[in-house]
């Protein structure tokens, strides 16, 4: 990609921060793509001008299984960067991730192509510790290079938050695949954090090191900025 009246070195620079930078998340609301639809958009994605800005296909769970079938009817057989999602409260499926790692296996031997990059578990009902746990544990078992733990931050305090970002960071010490992820928003607008909660959870971060990333925010922001 080249924009007019940039520097090469500005161009180059903006390409080395983007780089990664956005996951694909066309299952999950408001566009909840069927998973034939969502491949071929990341294809598509694959092959643009923003390509090295893609990261993972953002896959529930619990459809790992149907993938290499859905491959092969498309014809697609290069290598997929998949981020498994289990307990998102945005999950059309909602993924439990039961019996995640027999699928896994058959999943990988059905299409050597599909690469299991990350795992996000998220689960608002239980002690971060508890969802920590069972992250890494699953993590370990199938084997994925980021580990993102979702802190709840809607209707925390800041103590209460600041708790869970301190659990998120001493894990990582343990096990640097291991970030943190917050929600920005919901389609339940009782759900939507407030900007004190989102700053909490900010602030916490900052102070600690603490690497993450954020879902469920503008998903379209050109179209805001130029409209």
């Amino acid at each position: 990609m080249r924009m007019a009246g940039i520097a090469a070195s500005q161009v180059d620079l903006v390409e080395a921060l983007v780089t990664g930078l956005f996951d694909d998340a066309s299952m999950f609301p408001p566009s909840q793509a069927p998973l034939e639809a969502a491949l071929g958009l990341h294809e598509q994605a694959g092959n643009s001008p923003w390509a090295h800005a893609l990261s993972a296909l953002l896959l529930p769970a619990d459809l790992l299984g149907s993938l290499p079938a859905e491959r092969r009817v498309l014809g697609l057989d290069g290598q997929l960067d998949v981020g498994l999602i289990i307990g998102s409260p945005a999950d059309p499926v909602g993924s439990r991730g039961e019996d995640l790692v027999d699928v896994a296996v058959r999943t990988q031997v059905d299409d050597p192509g599909i690469r299991l990059a990350a795992l996000e578990v998220s689960d608002p009902n239980r002690p971060i510790t508890a969802v920590i746990d069972q992250g890494r544990r699953l993590a370990d078992q199938i084997g994925v290079d980021r580990l993102a733990i979702e802190v709840a931050i809607r209707g925390m305090d800041a103590s209460e938050t600041a708790t869970q970002v301190w659990a998120v960071t001493k894990a990582r010490r343990e096990d640097d695949r291991i970030i943190a992820k917050v929600r920005c928003g919901s389609t339940d607008p009782t759900q939507v954090p407030t900007a004190v909660e989102l700053a909490a959870f900010l602030a916490a971060s900052i102070e600690h090191g603490l690497p993450f990333k954020a879902t469920a925010g503008l998903h379209h922001p050109t179209a805001n900025l130029v409209g």
